[in-house]
């Protein structure tokens, strides 16, 4: 088992342990589950003759909350995303895939609630997050796993709303390790993008 899959195993079991040894009904500890959609982008990649679009991926992640003004938030979430990679291979002819990839991350947030009524909370937060991405199928760029940059690192940025249970969250992330490692390169390209995502979830916390 390769660092990364070490540290994000022990992260999880981790959690999990504290998650079980909490109270969940004491005053302060919520526990949660959250999903939805999200649409995933890289940064520019610095060559005329790269082009990465946008791309559409689903996620789904639990989480435990301490406090609620101000608030701390601990979480493990996946997501699956595919997005498509052209190259120019020689002028006027290109070359372009779809590339699908999941993302897995362990975000820490904390934040603050400007809004905190019995029914209705709305709260702002941020933090940061470690993860790693995994390409799991075939591609006509021969991109595998060992051409992608692990762990990432990043930053989250956060709002969101809540009624009784229920939550509604917009989500932002920005990847500040870069996606491809140094060394993979496909057409002679060295390909220098960071990952950004743009979520919304649904959940409930208990």
């Amino acid at each position: 088992m390769d660092p990364v899959r070490k540290i994000l195993l022990m992260s999880l079991l981790s959690l999990l342990l504290g998650l079980t040894s909490l109270s969940c009904r004491g005053q302060f500890f919520w526990l949660g589950f959250q999903g939805g959609e999200g649409v995933s982008w890289f940064s520019n990649p610095g060559k005329e003759s790269i082009r990465l679009s946008p791309g559409a991926g689903t996620s789904f992640g639990f989480f435990i909350r301490y406090g609620s003004r101000p608030y701390y938030q601990l979480a493990i979430e996946w997501l699956f995303s595919t997005n498509q990679m052209k190259f120019e291979v020689k002028p006027g002819k290109t070359a372009h895939d779809n590339v699908p990839f999941h993302n897995l991350k362990i975000p820490f947030t904390a934040g603050y609630e400007i809004i905190h009524r019995p029914r209705f909370k709305w709260r702002v937060g941020g933090g940061m997050f470690i993860g790693t991405n995994t390409i799991v199928t075939s591609n006509s760029f021969n991109f595998t796993r060992q051409d992608i940059l692990n762990p990432q690192f990043g930053l989250i940025c956060e709002t969101g709303i809540q009624y009784l249970n229920f939550l509604v969250l917009i989500e932002y992330d920005y990847s500040l390790s870069r996606f491809f490692d140094e060394n993979a390169t496909t057409y002679g390209f060295n390909v220098r993008s960071h990952l950004q995502i743009f979520s919304l979830k649904v959940g409930m916390q208990f």
